[in-house]
């Protein structure tokens, strides 16, 4: 983590600083799931998200420091997916003016991206507490299967928050399901003037949401991995296919249990 911290600061002055005026704040969330619902641990991942006049981006750190150094020239590829994998590959974009999530993900060489329209109905409660000292108020809403748990702060008066979540009158400061399955808390906080480029530059094939759900299916298939690869002993492939089966069980707890 202080690695990334490290790199995006430095990515925030020498990038950034030259780009056209756009964006209002720059933050980074962690997210704590669980992946497997039959399981009581916890994985960790971080995210970055960005805000501007036209909306907000929301990508997994890794990436958003990935991209940030191709930008900046730096083109070995491969070595640059090795240190900064990331477990989630997708992109989340919100479209202030057309009211879109714009949703990109990546499949080994293909880039696809879904468009949905963005109704959240927020309840928001009298209830305050501090998080990071500040204080916050609590929201809730039904959305993708869960009941969600929102914590924002009119002191930041932005509404957006992590993944796709926003419409609050102001940011999401933590949000997480009623199971507490899916964690996103803010990290940290940073104000900025300059934007980042090829905002909603939406590369790819558009498909609609259920193919999208289609295509990541198979793509954790045995067939769709290796396609027309062989095996000098069959009963290789055999136990690697059980194997990428039993793996697939535990991934049993999507964020979105309905569409």
């Amino acid at each position: 983590m202080k690695i990334f911290l490290f790199l995006i600061n430095l990515l925030i002055t020498n990038f950034y600083l030259s780009q056209n005026s756009n964006y209002k704040f720059f933050a980074q969330y962690q997210l704590n799931y669980k992946s497997d619902s039959t399981q009581n641990y916890y994985k960790k991942t971080g995210f970055v998200l960005l805000s501007g006049n036209e909306g907000s981006l929301f990508k997994p750190t890794g990436e958003y420091v990935k991209d940030s150094l191709i930008s900046l020239g730096n083109q070995n590829i491969e070595e640059l997916n090795k240190k900064f994998h990331s477990t989630f590959k997708y992109t989340i974009k919100y479209n202030k003016k057309e009211n879109d999530i714009i949703f990109q993900d990546k499949f080994f060489r293909t880039n696809v991206f879904y468009k949905e329209k963005s109704d959240f109905k927020w309840n928001i409660i009298n209830e305050t507490k501090l998080i990071k000292n500040i204080k916050c108020q609590k929201a809730t809403t039904y959305v993708y299967g869960r009941k969600w748990i929102a914590w924002f702060s009119e002191e930041y008066p932005f509404s957006y928050g992590p993944y796709k979540f926003h419409g609050l009158p102001g940011l999401i400061f933590e949000i997480f399901d009623e199971k507490e399955t899916y964690i996103f808390s803010l990290l940290n906080f940073k104000k900025i003037d300059k934007a980042y480029p090829d905002f909603y530059n939406d590369k790819g094939k558009e498909v609609t949401k259920n193919q999208y759900l289609e295509i990541k299916k198979k793509s954790k298939g045995f067939d769709f991995i290796f396609g027309n690869a062989t095996f000098e002993n069959p009963s290789q492939a055999i136990e690697l296919r059980k194997k990428m089966e039993e793996a697939e069980k535990k991934n049993n707890n999507p964020l979105e249990l309905k569409n």
